[in-house]
């Protein structure tokens, strides 16, 4: 059984999984472990529990978000996005099929909402148009953009 099977199956929250690679978090510490030798490729620590995550289906990418957001690329280990100060808070993301981009959409009931895009290669981001449909309304989970 792989290390990470006994270590984190029970206490593990699941944000993404591929064949190779398992995203998830306990609490506020999100990892990214290698499923056949659960080794810890990801280990970042968030305020309040990290709201989602992607991994790329070549698994050379994974990104986890909440109150920041966090990247790790294959050869070049994680890094948290800094800039630009905007892209924070994270409600939701997925990967655009086509571009192979992020789109993040950030606290939709926060002063500034907005849906942004992110190159999970170059670290790049842009934003994409301001999201206010929600701010009037009541919090729900899931919110389409």
């Amino acid at each position: 059984m792989p290390l990470f099977a006994a270590a984190y199956s029970d206490s593990l929250t699941v944000l993404a999984e591929t064949d190779v690679l398992l995203l998830g978090h306990f609490h506020e510490d999100a990892v990214l472990l290698r499923k056949s030798t659960g080794i810890c490729l990801l280990d970042d620590s968030f305020y309040g529990d990290p709201t989602c995550g992607v991994i790329s289906a070549a698994n050379d990418w994974a990104a986890v978000a909440g109150e920041h957001v966090t990247v790790w690329r294959r050869g070049l280990g994680m890094t948290r996005v800094s800039e630009p100060a905007a892209l924070r808070w994270v409600h939701a993301m997925r990967v655009d099929e086509v571009t192979q981009q992020l789109h993040l959409l950030t606290d939709p009931w926060s002063a500034h909402p907005a849906i942004w895009e992110l190159n999970p290669r170059t670290l790049t981001a842009r934003k994409l148009r301001d999201f206010l449909d929600y701010q009037a309304r009541e919090y729900v989970e899931e919110v389409p953009c």
